[in-house]
């Protein structure tokens, strides 16, 4: 089976990136341009790029609130920003006394 182009476009999205969960829980590519009225190719560059603008994000938690699905702030935010740190790493040589 051939594999199409736009198909491998998609492969290489980052299914954990902020952007890609935001718009999954919206509905998709095209349920958020046809909520947002944006083109396609923004709501594409959002995906590709795996994050969503900040100014963009009041409009897509309207858009959630009108289709009653649930996103956190977190959701917008890569996973660095908002899962905490195990352990924290010890500074070496800092807060110690001088030899």
């Amino acid at each position: 089976m051939r594999t199409t182009y736009k198909r491998r476009l998609y492969e290489k999205l980052d299914p954990e990136a902020p952007a890609n969960i935001v718009i999954a829980k919206l509905g998709g590519l095209n349920a958020v341009r046809r909520e947002t009225g944006l083109a396609p190719s923004t709501i594409w560059g959002w995906q590709k790029r795996g994050i969503i603008p900040h100014p963009r994000i009041p409009m897509l938690k309207d858009v959630a609130r009108r289709l009653k699905v649930k996103i956190k702030d977190g959701d917008f935010l890569p996973k660095a920003f908002v899962e905490p740190v195990e352990q924290p790493i010890p500074a070496e040589g800092i807060g110690q006394p001088k030899d």
